[in-house]
């Protein structure tokens, strides 16, 4: 019987990997990496002698202006043949804030004004559907303004134009790929959460069901960053809250995998440092809080390999078919944990 649960709970905790992590070319379609910028915060599109500095797409500010923050424009310029004026889209696969979109002076999309708690769009590609009537032969030029934060600083990815169906495809792609998985993980690990419960109810109240129900909740108020474009606390509240979230469920699920092969001693070594988690996030100041949140990652990451290292340890000394299939399943979550810290601090590419 205790075989049987551990494999239904090994299916449910791959669910809870893969939420706690979340193309086909087109002849037809440009992807544009020569970009123009100029910082200004500015809400009109600067003059073209203004001091426009070239500037290759993707634009990660974490790299090329470590420590800057604020509004810029960027400004693309491309070739379109007679023959080619139709109906096209533009999609913009990442981006940190975007404030306006505009082909040859026409706004095309975006808000009239940056509200970081309004307009949450760093992790939703975006489509933009640009009118034949806004396109001639010849030179076109794409202004965007987009606006960083100290919690997303990185910018601009490359930027694909072209026929609308073609490019509204890659974009739908792009949308089931990073959004809707997300949002189906998150109700499947909602259901599996009150599972836990119910069965944390139901079979003698075992820690390690209730450390799995509190992994899952985490888990899914995590990825409303990811899924919200409004946001309902001020943004260094939200932030702090969200990677809290994050760093919780990894943590918890360590706890979970310690208390199912029978070692607790680490219990409240590591409930104490998840309550520390958001009060040193919240010490380190909106400022410095990209700093100091890959910090507390870090640790938490360090921490994570210790506890599974153990629960191999204990695998391999009972050899119990069900120990080693939790313990594997907790050893998933490992590179997904690594692969979430390495594009937090930029280590990956900004369009990943």
């Amino acid at each position: 019987m205790r075989l049987a649960a551990a494999v239904r709970l090994v299916a449910a905790l791959l669910v809870l990997a893969l939420c706690c992590g979340a193309h086909g070319g087109d002849a037809q379609i440009a992807t544009l990496t020569r970009a123009s910028i100029l910082l200004d915060p500015g809400e009109r599109i600067p003059a073209d002698d203004a001091a426009w500095q070239p500037q290759a797409l993707p634009d990660d500010w974490s790299r090329t202006r470590p420590g800057v923050l604020g509004a810029a424009w960027y400004r693309v310029e491309f070739d379109l043949p007679a023959d080619r004026l139709q109906l096209s889209a533009l999609y913009v696969p990442r981006t940190s804030m975007i404030g306006a979109v505009q082909v040859n002076g026409e706004v095309v999309g975006g808000t009239a004004e940056f509200d970081e708690r309004a307009s949450r769009q760093w992790y939703r590609p975006q489509l933009y559907a640009v009118p034949a009537k806004l396109l001639r032969p010849g030179r076109n030029t794409l202004h965007l303004r987009v606006q960083t934060y100290p919690q997303h600083e990185r910018a601009l990815s490359e930027l694909h134009f072209g026929p609308s169906a073609a490019v509204e495809a890659q974009w739908r792609r792009r949308t089931l790929l990073q959004i809707t998985t997300v949002q189906i993980g998150t109700a499947v690990t909602v259901g599996l959460g009150l599972v836990a419960l119910l069965a944390w109810q139901l079979l003698g109240r075992d820690t390690f069901y209730l450390y799995f129900a509190a992994a899952a909740a985490c888990s899914s108020l995590g990825n409303l960053q990811f899924l919200l474009t409004r946001i309902p606390l001020p943004p260094f509240w939200w932030e702090i809250l969200s990677c809290t979230m994050l760093i919780w469920c990894y943590m918890l699920v360590g706890l979970f995998v310690l208390r199912f092969v029978g070692t607790v001693r680490a219990d409240r070594f590591l409930l104490a440092a998840c309550a520390a988690v958001p009060l040193v996030l919240w010490a380190g100041t909106e400022a410095h809080f990209r700093v100091v949140s890959s910090i507390v990652y870090a640790l938490a990451f360090a921490a994570s390999s210790v506890v599974l290292a153990v629960g191999v340890r204990a695998a391999h000394r009972q050899r119990a078919r069900g120990t080693w299939l939790i313990v594997a399943a907790g050893v998933a979550i490992f590179p997904l944990m690594g692969y979430d810290w390495a594009n937090y601090i930029g280590l990956t590419g900004f369009s990943d």
